[in-house]
């Protein structure tokens, strides 16, 4: 399976970029958009497979927006290293 399959859309990716960026003279370029693109693909994998894990070890099939909240936070407070493999 090719890498690129796990990128998500260019064009929305690069409006969250441009909107979350506080000099508006910055310009992004293109490699940094495919990077953060590819990165943001690869965590939303991530995230599900630990909130899939959690439901089916809870005994659900189902996963629920409020568990995968609570779970997200606590990724981010005890693995931090997560992010750090991403943006690599």
């Amino acid at each position: 399976m090719s890498d690129v399959t796990f990128e998500l859309p260019h064009a929305p990716v690069a409006r969250l970029m441009k909107k979350s960026l506080t000099d508006k003279n910055i310009q992004v370029a293109k490699g940094v958009k495919s990077a953060t693109a590819k990165s943001s693909g690869l965590f939303i994998l991530y995230v599900m497979n630990v909130a899939q894990s959690y439901a089916s070890d809870a005994g659900r099939q189902t996963v629920m927006a409020e568990v995968n909240q609570k779970y997200i936070c606590k990724i981010v407070n005890d693995e931090p290293h997560v992010f750090l493999f991403i943006l690599l």
